[in-house]
Order: C-alpha cells, then structure tokens, then sequence
C-alpha cells in the first residue's frame, strides 16, 4: 500500500509539472499576443514610427508633468512638402518613399526623451521633454543635418520638410505652445513654396 501511495503521489506531482508547464506557456502566448497587438495599437504601419494614438498619450502624461511644474518641452511639428504632387504623378509607391525618408530622418534622433510620431498622411512631430532650449535647438540641427544626408542618396526623391519649432519650460499652456510650433510650420511651408516658385520661374525665364 505505502508504494502504491508513493506512486500516486509521483504521478499528481507529474501531473501537476505538467499543468503548470502547460499554463506558463498560455502565460507566455498571451504576453506575446498583448505586446504585437499593442505595438499595432500605437505604431504607425509604413514608417514603424509612433501614431497618433501614441501622441495622444503622450500629450496625457506631459500635460500631468506640465501641472506638476516638472516638465522642459520642446516641439517640432513637420509637414512633408509635395507628397500629393508625388502621389499623382509618380505613384503611391513614390509617395511611400517620400515618407519612409521623412521618418528616416526622425529615427535618427530618436532618443528615450525624444519621440518622433506620424500623427497624419504627411505629417509628423517630434516631441523632446526635460531638454533645455540649447538641447532642444540641437536636436533641430541634427534632424536637418541627417535628413540633408539622406536627400544626398541618388534615389531621386528630395524630401522636403517644413517645420514649426516651439519650447516651453515653466507656467505654459501645452495646447497654446502646440498651436504656436503648428503656426510657424505653416509659415516655414509658405516660405519654401514661395522660394520653389521664383526657381521654377526663374528657370523657365532662361528657356
């Protein structure tokens, strides 16, 4: 009797192991499908980039370290020049080079305190917190740097970028500086079109 108890002992404790086993592996599974899942959640699909959803929560925990008066903000918002013009005579696949360039030169920056995001078909913005102004400005020249370096690629796509820069530190309004970086890159487009304009006319002139 006792090696008839010590056997059915060993088989439940058998028995177990291998539930146990079994569920570990379903603990890992659904870990696995939660991380892919929210991965899709709040990246973006071409660029691999952060979306929109992400910027959205960012602006939540931002906002509370704006209230806790901890938080030095800086923002680049970015508008892709020509993608439309590109899309329609070169091809979506053009276009989608075009974008995957732009956020190309936004990895290159990417930093733990310094998130890029697609928030739009071609717009982005770069959002770096607890940076000085000085920081902030030369993580600016570094994207321009690395997307100039990227435009020199014989690829035959020039990605354009206008852009709007704003920096907040102590007692600003989070919406205010985000319109203010919105309304700079809007000037920034203006002035690049207008400087395409006269080329383009000053190149027809010599025709």
């Amino acid at each position: 009797l006792f090696g008839e108890h010590v056997q059915d002992r060993s088989a439940l404790e058998d028995e177990i192991g291998r539930l146990s086993k079994t569920f570990e592996m379903m603990a890992n599974s659904l870990k696995q499908y939660f991380n892919h899942f929210h991965s899709l959640a709040y990246t973006d699909a071409l660029t691999n980039l952060n979306n929109k959803a992400a910027f959205t929560m960012t602006k939540e925990v931002i906002e509370s370290e704006v209230e806790m008066g901890r938080a030095s903000f800086a923002i680049i918002i970015m508008d892709v020049n020509n993608l439309k013009h590109m899309n329609d005579f070169c091809g979506h696949e053009a276009g989608d080079k075009l974008i995957k360039k732009a956020a190309e030169s936004l990895k290159r920056i990417e930093k733990r305190n310094v998130m890029p995001f697609r928030v739009g078909g071609d717009e982005f913005i770069v959002v770096a917190i607890h940076v000085t102004r000085q920081e902030a400005e030369q993580i600016r020249r570094d994207w321009e740097d690395g997307l100039k370096a990227l435009n020199q690629a014989d690829d035959g796509i020039e990605c354009v970028i206008a852009c709007g820069f704003a920096f907040g530190e102590k007692g600003y309004d989070l919406e205010e500086l985000l319109a203010k970086a919105d309304q700079l890159m809007y000037e920034d487009k203006k002035a690049r079109k207008a400087v395409r304009a006269a080329r383009c006319a000053e190149a027809a002139g010599k025709c």
